[in-house]
């Protein structure tokens, strides 16, 4: 190498603070926050033993987004390449950033970075090290909470944060953290110290977080989760291991699963769980009454899962919380390790059949259409929905949904040859789970022609309904009869005559255009219709939108 240094760096502007790392065969990767621009951005260069550069002259940008991009550091990726982090202002306060450049110096996640965390006020001076895995865990000073605080995040090789999102707190002692050191545990997780004010003196603390981002020793548990396509009724634990569940000499020899009942429950006296011996209830110095659900045996995974039965599911209005814990047993029954309690629910997401063998046939007393398909035989079925709209291709939804019968039948008395409706028929569970349609089509209907002679007298259901400018009335005399068709409006007055006369037997349709006697258009609103055909009177309800 040349006397004095070889440049890494010489463009316009300053350039500050490089970090330096040692990678195979001598060659050295270098990072630096740089001002050859508008703002401070972020660079990187690799340089081999012989001194010579090997990325783009005077280094690659690995971030130049807007806002101050300063103070990085970095470690090797273990493939040649680097994994850089640093402290970026692009949103308005300081927050954390990271990416991964590879051995050509290309940046293999989003452009300008992935953000590690942007919560509220600022994240600064971050430092990253190894989790084991290809990834990296990165930490922080964080002031979300008033002071500075230590967090901790790990993000997987292609850049996807792995942990809590903006991080997991490590410690938010009262006063300030600084000066944070972060090494690789060995095991995925990481190893910090910093230097802690919490005292009003400067103390040395250290933490160690496990690779699940939990720097307990005992279990935790990652989820409860719903158990996905069934009718509900069951819900899933997922928990990492005990420390101790580890090879050689894991002290762990099996877990235990409870469940917290609720508030109140029966009282128990005090089961300490120990091997083999797990039975019954057990209860905690606050009066929570915990049930025991099962045992499952520790083999030195990394994570453990269990399906229980749920006591409920969730409905709309109530998710139905419910809360777990998991307990870490060793052969001696007085040494177990608890889980921090956690809560989930269970949901039906699993939906009814649709409807098969929908049929519908006319009918001529009472005048309409009547509907019927094969009833549901699901054990949570709970009701019908039947939609009407006039192509094939409509959209079932609360605008034309016409009923929700609890039998597998509907009588449609609004139904005419010539309305040419189409009918959708779906399913629904206790939890509102909706099937999907069964089509009926005009040409399905089955029945005979209208007759010329209806077998009873009858006033059917004025179409359309609601109308503008004009609707129609269908009616029939089983005999012949001196009738009247008259319209009245909500307060009872007489607004037009439609027929006053003998007729004869047979079906009819008369048509009001909206009109009165007096030959003034009516007002929007709500109509009444009333035949009166010898003993026979029927009235019926109409409303006219404009």
């Amino acid at each position: 190498m040349l006397t004095n240094g070889i440049p890494v760096c010489s463009e316009t502007g300053d350039q500050w603070a490089g970090t330096m790392l040692t990678g195979s065969n001598g060659v050295s990767l270098i990072s630096w926050w740089d001002s050859r621009g508008a703002n401070n951005d972020l660079y990187a260069q690799r340089v081999n033993a012989l001194g010579d550069t090997l990325w783009a002259a005077n280094g690659i940008p690995v971030c130049t987004e807007n806002g101050e991009q300063t103070v990085p550091d970095a470690h090797p990726d273990g493939f040649g390449g680097m994994y850089v982090t640093w402290q970026d202002s692009r949103g308005g306060l300081d927050d954390v950033y990271v990416q991964r450049v590879d051995s050509s110096g290309a940046s293999l996640w989003t452009v300008n970075g992935v953000a590690v965390c942007t919560a509220g006020d600022n994240q600064q001076r971050p430092f990253l090290t190894s989790d084991g895995a290809g990834g990296t865990i990165i930490t922080w000073n964080d002031n979300r909470g008033g002071d500075l605080d230590v967090y901790v995040q790990r993000v997987d090789p292609s850049g996807i944060p792995l942990w809590k999102k903006d991080g997991v707190a490590v410690c938010t002692g009262a006063n300030n953290q600084y000066h944070i050191n972060i090494l690789p545990d060995g095991a995925g997780g990481a190893i910090l110290t910093w230097m802690d004010n919490r005292s009003a003196n400067f103390d040395i603390y250290a933490q160690r977080i496990r690779e699940s981002g939990y720097y307990g020793v005992e279990p935790y548990i990652m989820e409860v989760m719903d158990v996905p396509a069934d009718q509900g009724g069951k819900i899933q634990l997922r928990w990492w291991a005990c420390a101790y569940d580890t090879l050689p000499g894991g002290d762990i020899t099996e877990y235990s699963l409870w469940r917290r009942l609720p508030f109140g429950g029966q009282q128990a006296e005090v089961i300490l769980p120990g091997l083999g011996q797990i039975n019954g209830l057990r209860t905690t110095s606050n009066g929570w009454v915990w049930e025991w659900l099962a045992n499952v045996p520790a083999r030195y995974f990394d994570e453990y899962a269990y399906t229980a039965v749920s006591l409920s599911d969730s409905m709309g209005f109530d998710p139905r919380w419910q809360y777990f814990m998991v307990t870490a047993h060793t052969a001696v029954q007085s040494v177990f390790y608890d889980s921090p309690v956690d809560s989930g629910y269970s949901v039906d997401n699993l939906s009814p059949c649709t409807p098969g063998g929908l049929a519908a046939e006319q009918s001529f007393t009472p005048a309409g259409l009547n509907l019927t398909w094969d009833a549901n035989l699901e054990s949570d079925f709970h009701h019908y929905a039947v939609y009407r709209g006039l192509s094939d291709g409509f959209v079932p939804g609360p605008g034309n949904r016409v009923a929700e019968p609890s039998g597998a039948d509907w009588f449609d008395d609004g139904w005419t040859w010539d309305s040419n409706y189409y009918y959708k028929v779906s399913a629904l569970d206790v939890h509102g789970n909706e099937s999907g349609w069964a089509l009926l089509r005009p040409e399905d209907v089955t029945g005979i022609d209208t007759p010329k002679v209806p077998f009873a007298t009858y006033l059917g259901q004025n179409y359309p309904n609601p109308f503008h400018p004009m609707t129609h009335i269908e009616f029939g005399l089983k005999s012949s009869a001196n009738i009247s068709l008259r319209i009245f409006d909500a307060a009872g007055r007489l607004v037009r005559v439609l027929y006053d006369g003998p007729r004869g037997r047979g079906r009819y349709v008369e048509t009001w255009d909206g009109y009165s006697n007096q030959g003034n258009r009516v007002a929007s609103g709500i109509y009444f219709y009333r035949l009166n055909a010898g003993a026979f009177s029927q009235t019926r309800k109409m409303v006219l939108l404009k």
